[in-house]
């Protein structure tokens, strides 16, 4: 078996694969953003101690650095098999940074989400605590992307800076024009960032200049009911995690 994690600065998403793909466990927990030993190898020791899984590898992608050494411990100490945290030199991926070492793991994997499953070039919209755009060209190349605050970051700084304004629900109005002052803030922000990524991607094709798929993945896609008509793909990361980790198998 195949254990995969995503781990964000808010949530830790792990799921197992079979060799075949199938998923056979799914996890989404709080990150906890300390250096806790205990709960991390309580997390790994009863991840599958109900269905008693024979873990082969894990491959992590992790955002959060102040924890990593302490998440690879503890899992090494829970399955005793390799484990693999995806950076930027143990991967074959072209990296186009001014400097490579700065991509974040969670870039990498979702970029050989992306590489094993679609055509490219691909354009990758993730809307998580940050909203981030990918862009994967051909023969293993992250060309760059974007980065900007997410719709609950963008909530609350407007709420911080402009205290008298309400307090809203992430929910996404079905108009794009508000008729109360918390419409026009959920409006704002929400349809906001996601028309506003969906340009950003469309100018981004244009400086490709040639077609390209325009993949959603995040876990705050999933306020949009219909996804503006583009595909989503909820394990994206997990997905490029999976596929990276069959290369050492």
């Amino acid at each position: 078996m195949i254990c995969t994690l995503d781990i964000g600065n808010s949530h830790i998403y792990t799921i197992v694969y079979n060799k075949e793909k199938e998923r056979v466990l799914e996890n989404r927990t709080e990150t906890l953003r300390e250096n806790d030993k205990d709960f991390y190898l309580d997390f790994f020791n009863n991840l599958c101690k109900d269905i008693n899984l024979n873990i082969e590898i894990v491959m992590i992608s992790c955002v959060v650095p102040s924890i990593l050494e302490t998440v690879l411990e503890s899992a090494k100490a829970a399955y005793h098999c390799p484990v693999v945290s995806v950076n930027s030199s143990n991967t074959d991926l072209k990296i186009h940074l001014d400097n490579p070492n700065e991509l974040g793991a969670d870039f990498i994997a979702g970029a050989y989400g992306a590489i094993y499953q679609y055509d490219v070039p691909v354009i990758i919209i993730d809307m998580g605590t940050a909203s981030k755009i990918s862009v994967v060209g051909h023969n293993h190349e992250f060309l760059g992307g974007i980065i900007q605050p997410g719709v609950a970051q963008q909530a609350r700084i407007l709420n911080q800076n402009i205290p008298h304004l309400p307090k809203i629900e992430l929910d996404v109005p079905e108009k794009v024009i508000g008729n109360s002052t918390i419409q026009c803030i959920q409006s704002g922000i929400l349809h906001g960032a996601f028309l506003g990524l969906i340009e950003m991607a469309k100018q981004i094709e244009k400086e490709l200049n040639e077609p390209a798929k325009i993949l959603l993945t995040g876990g705050y896609i999933n306020l949009y009911n219909n996804h503006y008509g583009y595909e989503f793909n909820p394990y994206l990361l997990n997905e490029g995690l999976y596929y990276l980790a069959l290369e050492r198998l």
